[in-house]
């Protein structure tokens, strides 16, 4: 991380393009790409190619952030919750092309494994929750938003509840539950390996 007294300067020079600066903000941050990616156990066939795509997106909402004027008390903060949100999306979308079952696409044993291993157990805990009173709606909320990316707006649409309703019953009940049922389910350690 540049020196505090330098911290102001070094964002002018990223923000005017600098092509010093921005190769020490690579220098800098890059590694944390692939090492977040690592802490998540990216696949490793992609882990690399991959951690420049996600730097490259990274850079570029860096520099629309720095050119709109966003004030940026942690830099080293602010680039790892993007890579951290960048990270996160590109293993989803990996994992929904794994679910497709398509001749053409052979995932790694172990990845595929794995996936089969959290869908069994995701699809447990739902019918856990489907018969425990008072987890009224919070399969529809959790699969809405985690497995289709659905939008509070999207899901309050098709459930004809608030979004507020939503937001809270999903933060207070249904996750904590789930979270917990998923970590207490017998294949949960598979999951580890």
């Amino acid at each position: 991380m540049p020196q505090e007294e330098n911290y102001e300067r070094f964002i002018e020079k990223l923000k005017r393009k600098d092509q010093d600066a921005w190769e020490e903000a690579y220098e800098l941050y890059y590694p944390k790409t692939e090492a977040f990616l690592r802490s998540i156990k990216y696949p490793s066939a992609t882990l690399k190619e991959d951690a420049k795509d996600i730097w490259q997106e990274t850079v570029i909402v860096l520099f629309i952030n720095l050119a709109k004027g966003k004030v940026m008390e942690d830099l080293g903060g602010y680039i790892y919750g993007i890579i951290k949100r960048k990270g996160f999306k590109k293993l989803n979308e990996k994992m929904k092309k794994t679910e497709i079952k398509d001749n053409n696409l052979v995932p790694e044993e172990n990845e595929y494994e794995r996936l089969n291993t959290f869908n069994e157990i995701v699809q447990d805990v739902f019918k856990d929750m489907a018969k425990q009173k008072g987890l009224k709606h919070c399969i529809d909320i959790i699969r809405m938003f985690f497995l289709e990316r659905k939008r509070d707006r999207e899901i309050a649409e098709k459930t004809q509840l608030s979004e507020a309703y939503i937001r809270v019953r999903r933060s207070k009940v249904c996750l904590p539950y789930f979270r917990k049922a998923f970590a207490k389910h017998y294949k949960f350690p598979d999951l580890q390996n």
